[in-house]
């Protein structure tokens, strides 16, 4: 085994807690993932993308799916690593801003106040960002087109999916402040404009 296939089992494992976490998480309140069957495809998408960017580079760190590997040099690799690790990073930092208000899936929680510090403060959807990071980290570092295409093809479409409900979600309930919001902020990217 070398530095990349050990490397990409370890945060496969991290990804792993994670989403035990969220699930754990989801069942805690059950009762806002059954209203009006708004899971069914977002929940889909969500095991795919739990299968592709987790279960199968866990396989290929073990040593399956050779076969739809490709020759990278190592700093390629060893950039998705980075790039797998600031993903990480930046989930983790996104669910703590959010704290209370995070959720598996798109909804407005009772109380809900709109989250505009820490990274909310440059971005509105940091956790989508650090997805995207994720799944162009296992296409560098597994150097397997199968996996990393898969990934980042697979988060795209739930991005799509998904922010389209939440934006409107959050127009919703936070009007004008959200639509102000919106100016000074990036969906996935910061804009650096002026303070919020």
């Amino acid at each position: 085994m070398d530095i990349f296939e050990i490397s990409t089992i370890i945060l496969c494992i991290f990804m792993i807690f994670r989403v035990f976490i969220t699930l754990l998480y989801i069942k805690k309140n059950e009762s806002t993932t059954k209203k009006g069957g708004r899971l069914n495809l977002d929940f889909f998408l969500s095991v795919l993308n739990f299968v592709c960017g987790v279960i199968l580079p866990l396989l290929w760190g073990v040593g399956g799916l050779r076969e739809f590997d490709y020759e990278a040099p190592a700093v390629m690799r060893f950039t998705g690593l980075v790039f797998y690790v600031i993903g990480l990073m930046l989930m983790f930092i996104s669910h703590y801003y959010l704290g209370e208000y995070f959720s598996g899936i798109a909804e407005i929680k009772e109380g809900h106040t709109l989250v505009t510090n820490g990274v909310y403060k440059y971005v509105r959807h940091p956790m989508y960002t650090a997805f995207y990071i994720l799944a162009f980290g296992i296409l560098l570092v597994s150097a397997n087109a199968l996996i990393g295409g898969l990934s980042v093809l697979l988060w795209h479409f739930q991005y799509k999916y998904r922010v389209v409900k939440e934006e409107a979600y959050l127009l919703e309930k936070f009007g004008e402040h959200y639509k102000k919001y919106m100016i000074y902020t990036g969906g996935l990217f910061p804009r650096f404009k002026t303070k919020f």
